[in-house]
């Protein structure tokens, strides 16, 4: 029952994070916990209407996002559909949000 409790909470908990916010850092948010998980290797990321679904945005504002993390050299395209991210660069994109609140 304990550990049921604590993944019903930690489910709460990642959603909530990644329904807030702007589009941009709610994409950043979601890759930043694949990145989290991964634990530094190449993320494996969803197709851009399960991105738009699970955050709340357009498909096309998914794509679009993400393209621009490929441009700022925050993601880079590997085989197969995998990414490697550039972990000081999402931080700093991250740390970036705090700055604008």
């Amino acid at each position: 029952m304990k550990r049921w409790h604590h993944a019903l909470r930690d489910a709460e908990s990642w959603l909530a994070s990644l329904a807030s916010g702007k589009a941009k850092f709610r994409v950043a948010r979601l890759i930043n916990n694949l990145y989290e998980s991964s634990l530094g290797e190449p993320i494996y990321i969803l197709g851009r209407e399960d991105i738009g679904s699970i955050l709340n945005i357009t498909t096309e504002t998914a794509s679009r996002i993400i393209a621009e993390m490929r441009r700022d050299g925050i993601l880079t395209a590997q085989p197969d559909g995998y990414y490697q991210v550039n972990n000081r660069l999402l931080q700093k994109l991250l740390q970036s949000e705090v700055a604008d609140e």
